[in-house]
C-alpha cells in the first residue's frame, strides 16, 4: 500500500496548495489512513473540485485491489493545540 500511495502524493504534490501527507497505521488491526494536507480551505477546495478524481482515479483499483474492507475517504479541518 505503501507503494501505491507513495506514487499517489507524487501526483498530489504536484497540485498548488498540497503542503503534505502523512500515514497512520495501526499495526494491530492493519486500519490504514493517508492523510493530504493543504495549505487553507481554498486549496482543499480547489483540489477536491478540480484534482481529486482524477488523481484517485489513476490509484482507486490498485488500492482497492490491497485493501480488505471498505475505503473510505474524509475531510477534516487539522488544528494543531497548544
Amino acid at each position: 500500500m505503501d507503494l501505491v500511495f507513495d506514487r499517489f502524493i507524487d501526483e498530489a504534490s504536484m497540485v498548488e496548495g498540497v503542503t503534505g501527507a502523512a500515514r497512520m497505521v495501526c499495526k494491530s488491526e492493519w486500519d490504514y489512513n493517508l492523510i493530504l494536507k493543504f495549505e487553507d480551505i481554498d486549496s482543499l477546495k480547489s483540489y477536491m473540485a478540480d484534482h481529486h478524481d482524477k488523481i484517485w482515479g489513476e490509484f482507486e483499483s490498485e488500492v482497492k485491489a490491497l485493501a480488505v474492507g471498505n475505503i473510505k475517504q474524509q475531510n477534516f479541518v487539522y488544528d494543531d493545540i497548544e
